[in-house]
């Protein structure tokens, strides 16, 4: 057997010397090997951890918004999809009779709002950053975009 490279002698603890394969000696020291390990918290669990101990929840003051962007930026859109399902909403990537804000661009003139969205409210994209500076829902008056004006 001294051929096979895989079988060594090596001392044992009685001082003798036992042949022993390294190969199986490997897979025996996998199933020896301790198996108790802490694990981390998942992130969940952090988080809710961290809830408990007084962190505030986000309010949902945009909780009856279902909006639908139509002209803005990819950088705006995310910018303000963001702040609306942070804050309870409802984002739709396409026209549906669900949506209740259709939200334009500031200083947009030339838009047309999708038949199926006709019974939303058109609405300039500022009242989304004034709602947030709010923490709350305001008046869309000041906001409402009426096409070509």
């Amino acid at each position: 057997d001294d051929d096979d490279d895989d079988d060594y002698k090596i001392p044992v603890e009685n001082g003798k010397k036992e042949k022993i394969n390294i190969q199986t000696q490997a897979i025996d020291d996998i199933y020896e090997a301790e198996t108790d390990v802490e694990e981390e918290p998942s992130n969940t669990k952090v988080v809710e951890e961290k809830l408990k101990k007084g962190l505030s929840k986000l309010p949902d003051f945009f909780k009856p918004v279902i909006a639908l962007f139509l002209g803005l930026t990819e950088e705006n859109t995310a910018k303000y999809k963001r702040l609306i399902v942070g804050c309870g909403g409802r984002v739709e990537k396409n026209p549906s009779k669900e949506v209740t804000h259709v939200i334009v661009h500031d200083k947009a003139k030339d838009f047309h709002v999708p038949s199926a969205c006709m019974s939303a409210i058109t609405v300039r994209s500022a009242w989304i950053d004034a709602c947030a500076q709010a923490g709350s829902l305001i008046s869309m008056e000041n906001f409402v975009a009426i096409q070509g004006m």
